[in-house]
């Protein structure tokens, strides 16, 4: 459910902004004032990551349009734990509200994620260090270490001393790209290595096998009476 979010190919700290209730301004369709998903009560408090990534993995996607019959509705997190269902907005509202209770400097992020798709997720500081939390990929017992690489964050949303602060992000594409592709090339190297590798080790013994076989039945079929 977490990878790190590495700088400088995931902006996680953003700019902060000086306006208030930026969503609604940027055109977030979000159906009740932000606090109010911090206010509102839930049935479970969970202790750790642990915990919390469990109750996930027994919730269901769905969208709006299918649960609620409009296009684009926010659940609060006491209605998402009730339903166990929701998007990804949903999701990461509830994640977001339990990562606060747990005392981490937790995030509610909204950007995109692959080709320009908008999503919601959240990040956290664990032991120091910049985590993307994703809320759906719970059901997965990790996430690759490269899992950043999809996720462009555009506002994230943190909560100190009972106020809400909104944060500005650069995306790839304005920070870093040409050190990123850089990065990438030991990747490729390594991964067309272990691929090499295991063509030797465990395909071509398997191919020469099943050749020797299929030559020492030919053999006996024409030779042994």
């Amino acid at each position: 459910m977490k990878a790190k979010a590495i700088s400088p190919f995931y902006d996680a700290q953003g700019i902060l902004m000086k306006e208030a209730d930026v969503l609604l301004k940027k055109g977030y369709k979000i159906s009740y004032p932000l606090k109010a998903y911090l206010d509102c009560n839930v049935n479970y408090y969970f202790k750790n990551l642990k915990e919390l990534q469990a109750f996930l993995a027994t919730c269901s996607y769905v969208s709006d349009s299918d649960q609620y019959k409009i296009e684009d509705y926010w659940s609060t997190p006491n209605d998402f734990e009730s339903k166990k269902k929701g998007d990804c907005e949903d999701f990461a509202l509830y994640t977001w509200r339990q990562l606060l209770h747990m005392e981490y400097d937790a995030r509610f992020v909204l950007g995109n994620v692959g080709k320009d798709k908008g999503h919601a997720w959240c990040t956290a500081v664990i032991k120091g260090k910049n985590y993307i939390i994703e809320p759906l990929q719970s059901k997965l017992p990790f996430l690759p270490i490269f899992f950043f690489e999809k996720y462009k964050p555009a506002i994230s949303v943190s909560y100190e001393d009972n106020k809400l602060a909104y944060h500005q992000h650069r995306s790839l594409t304005e920070r870093g790209k040409k050190i990123y592709h850089l990065f990438l090339i030991p990747r490729e190297i390594v991964f067309v290595l272990a691929l090499a590798l295991f063509i030797v080790v465990a395909i071509i013994p398997g191919v020469l096998f099943k050749s020797g076989k299929r030559i020492i039945a030919r053999y006996r079929a024409r030779y042994v009476i």
